[in-house]
């Protein structure tokens, strides 16, 4: 059984950000983040990086700005007849959206993958990153 995982996703704005677990074998993995002060076994893309703040390291995706595509993979493969998660995230200075009628152009939100394809965002925008990524789940939270 997967051990769930906390996640403590961490942007002003996580704009089209995925966290991706491969699912192509039976064997058992373990995959845990308390918080992000390693990193090796993450493939971070675009300007995605890590911080550290107050209470430790966090995985900073997206500024509150306009068609991002940042992302994290894991690149633990686990399978998924047999998987469970947990995690959170703080989205802080959100900006806005492009539907919120005010001055700031935020983005769309963020997208929580579980997939077998690629280690890499496909899409900005309104594709949330994970448009035309076959063979996978996506939770989405718009922001």
């Amino acid at each position: 059984m997967v051990k769930q995982s906390t996640l403590h996703a961490f942007g002003r704005l996580a704009a089209t950000a995925a966290l991706s677990f491969a699912a192509l074998t039976s064997q058992a993995a373990i995959v845990e983040y308390t918080d992000f002060s390693d990193v090796s076994d993450l493939v971070l893309n675009g300007d995605a990086t890590t911080a550290v703040i107050g209470y430790g390291s966090v995985l900073r995706l997206t500024p509150a700005t306009f068609s991002q595509s940042r992302s994290a993979f894991s690149q633990t493969i686990v399978n998924a007849a047999n998987f469970s998660t947990y995690f959170s995230f703080r989205i802080f200075s959100p900006g806005g959206s492009l539907f919120d009628c005010n001055s700031i152009n935020g983005a769309y939100g963020l997208v929580f993958v579980a997939q077998s394809v690629s280690s890499s965002a496909r899409v900005a925008g309104g594709g949330i990153g994970y448009a035309g990524v076959g063979n996978s789940l996506g939770v989405e939270w718009d922001t």
